[in-house]
């Protein structure tokens, strides 16, 4: 069953990836005609990384032996919106039309942070009813965890609803640390 669940997230997040790749590659090209927003594309490569982040945690699925419906049903809705917080951050590039990136983060910001909540709300159920954890992963891991997803959730609120951009940079800095300190740890255990 392993292998069925995460071929098909893998699947949801490489078509998640697919929107940001092109996005940046669309704005690259279009350069000239782009009104540039360093805070969106801040998320957009923390939106980059919480996929990454997601897409290495399935390797630690190898050792679940149970896959009730719940389980999948959490990782699926899980997936679901890890891709359209890619897709919602991820900019639209029309040819010949110029790219306001600041208005686009104005327009889209609570969409793609919405999206960014319930990644980290089910990524708390997941670790509280262990669904869809590995029998043999440390407490430590689930801990962690728990403090990744609840840091997660504060950082995309305070984002979703501050006015200060100097606050909204806050919460992306943490957002990205928070994301690379996960890495580090999970990667070291």
């Amino acid at each position: 069953m392993f292998e069925h669940v995460s071929v098909f997230l893998s699947f949801v997040y490489a078509m998640g990836l697919t929107h940001l790749l092109e996005s940046f590659t669309n704005l690259l090209n279009a350069r000239e005609r782009v009104k540039w927003s360093g805070l969106h594309l801040a998320w957009m490569l923390a939106v980059s990384l919480s996929l990454f982040v997601n897409w290495f945690g399935l390797f630690r699925l190898h050792d679940v032996t149970s896959w009730p419906l719940h389980v999948v049903l959490v990782l699926f809705a899980q997936g679901l919106a890890q891709y359209f917080a890619c897709s919602f951050v991820s900019v639209k590039v029309e040819e010949d039309v110029l790219v306001e990136m600041p208005a686009l983060y104005k327009h889209q910001r609570e969409l793609f942070l919405a999206a960014g909540i319930l990644i980290s709300f089910f990524g708390i159920v997941r670790v509280w009813t262990g669904s869809a954890v590995a029998p043999t992963t440390p407490g430590a891991v689930l801990t962690i965890g728990t403090l990744i997803n609840a840091g997660g959730i504060v950082t995309q609120l305070v984002a979703m609803f501050a006015r200060s951009r100097v606050v909204q940079w806050a919460a992306v800095t943490a957002q990205l640390a928070i994301l690379v300190g996960f890495l580090v740890r999970y990667w070291s255990l």
